[in-house]
């Protein structure tokens, strides 16, 4: 945008937050929030989703000692923290409501250090009505102890492989859960 205009990156990212803040004044651009989740009113089901978006490395303070590929290196707790190995550089788990049919963010929730996706949800405490559909992915097992109408993938294990049957519920189930995917997508840089 700024090559386009003749302008500066820095006054280019000034306007945007101008931009924004007025936007978010308005009122028309928010977030439902949670406790739109508590009536079933408006909403059928819902998908659930974590993804990780890369953060800025955090600075030296306390130093600890890590092993990374086989070396002994020191890097700080909070750079430790907010390390992931996955996408290899610092990153910030964001956890994902989205209504299935609109496909309107309903939540964000935030974690700083590595946890499980179903940690996240924990902690997220969310309260969700019984009518409510939740589709989610295999990193939640465990979370039909707190939700009873959820939709999870079936997971094979080395001495209970999927039959073909599982196996087709699960690609259905998949086909119904990739716009979440989608909206992970689009908020990565």
């Amino acid at each position: 945008m700024g090559l386009d205009y003749g302008l500066n990156e820095s006054n280019v990212q000034r306007n945007i937050e101008k931009i924004e803040g007025i936007l978010l004044n308005s009122g028309y651009f928010r977030i439902q929030g949670k406790r739109v989740l508590i009536s079933s009113q408006n909403i059928e089901s819902i998908r659930i989703d974590v993804t990780e978006c890369a953060v800025q490395r955090p600075k030296k303070s306390r130093t600890a000692d890590a092993v990374r590929n086989g070396q002994k290196i020191r890097c700080s707790s909070k750079q430790k923290r907010k390390y992931s190995g996955k996408k290899k550089r610092h990153t910030r788990k964001v956890q994902i409501v989205e209504n299935a049919h609109t496909q309107e963010i309903i939540s964000l929730n935030f974690a700083n250090d590595a946890s499980h996706d179903f940690d996240l949800y924990k902690k997220s405490e969310l309260k969700i009505h019984r009518n409510i559909k939740l589709k989610v992915d295999k990193g939640y097992v465990g979370i039909l102890a707190f939700h009873s109408n959820t939709e999870i993938p079936k997971k094979s294990s080395k001495l209970h492989p999927l039959t073909k049957s599982d196996k087709k519920l699960n690609r259905q189930k998949a086909k119904e859960r990739v716009g979440i995917e989608h909206t992970n997508r689009s908020g990565e840089p």
